[in-house]
């Protein structure tokens, strides 16, 4: 069964990525979320462009290398900066597409 996949404001490169490897996003999306409430936790807020933006980067970058290996959280990471402008997607695109990811797991 074919899942679709909002792919919505993300880059191509992070298109790539998803697609091919579904179950790395979803740990790439898990840990999105964690590295936001930390954030959110820290400075009580979870802005763009600010300290707190900066902080979230930080965290999520340590934490998928942890669960990723850097080689791989580094293909993640570079594609998600590929074209970075002012972001209105992430946390929407991966709330749609966590459904979708975890469906394509179970097939």
């Amino acid at each position: 069964m074919d899942s679709i996949i909002d792919v919505a404001g993300l880059t191509a490169a992070e298109i790539a990525l998803v697609t091919m490897h579904p179950k790395q996003a979803k740990i790439v999306y898990e840990q999105m979320i964690l590295a936001q409430t930390m954030t959110q936790k820290r400075f009580g807020r979870d802005w763009f462009d600010d300290e707190s933006d900066a902080y979230r980067h930080f965290l999520w970058s340590g934490l998928l290398i942890k669960e990723l290996g850097i080689v791989d959280a580094t293909k993640f990471l570079q594609a998600h900066e590929s074209a970075q402008s002012k972001r209105t997607r992430v946390v929407e695109w991966m709330k749609k597409t966590i459904l979708s990811l975890q469906n394509m797991l179970k097939n």
